[in-house]
């Protein structure tokens, strides 16, 4: 999901992975392992439970703001989890990354603040995160508790890497 600004899909279609990406623009790469499909992360045009796995990678926060000609919702970045759960498989994955820190909303992204991003991540059965941080352009692991005090109107900035498999029927 969100596959207009990375070369993500191409380089999975390119190791043999079948990918299927979505994304509000018209994705500008082929391959015969590639499927675009233009349309809305909030409401896409798929069955319940047809993936296996699912990426969104720094995606979410921008779902709802407006800023990539997606319609603009309050509630956009919480419309695309609850998406995401309907439609990855039982035992399939759900693999997402979003800014993490102090919580901030501009017109381009939000910024996950610990309560923030337990909210968010609420329909995702076992969700955890693991979290790195980048001081002055390298990134490391680090622990929450320090991923939280990243202020991304400063110079440092941290992630969420977050985690989630469907339970089985």
């Amino acid at each position: 999901i969100g596959s207009v600004h990375t070369r993500l899909p191409i380089g999975l279609a390119s190791r043999g992975y079948r990918v299927v990406s979505l994304d509000y623009l018209p994705y500008p790469y082929r391959h015969p392992n590639l499927r675009p499909v233009r349309g809305d992360a909030t409401h896409s045009p798929f069955a319940a439970k047809t993936f296996d796995v699912i990426l969104a990678i720094s995606v979410i926060e921008h779902v709802g703001i407006g800023h990539y000609g997606d319609p603009a919702h309050n509630t956009g970045d919480h419309d695309a989890i609850r998406e995401i759960v309907r439609l990855v498989k039982p035992g399939g994955r759900a693999i997402l990354t979003v800014p993490f820190g102090r919580a901030l909303t501009d017109d381009s992204k939000r910024v996950y603040d610990p309560a923030r991003l337990s909210d968010l991540l609420a329909p995702l059965p076992a969700a955890r995160a693991e979290y790195a941080w980048s001081r002055e352009g390298l990134w490391t692991p680090c622990t929450e508790r320090e991923a939280a005090t990243a202020d991304w109107s400063g110079s440092t900035r941290a992630v969420a890497l977050v985690a989630a498999t469907m339970p089985r029927e």
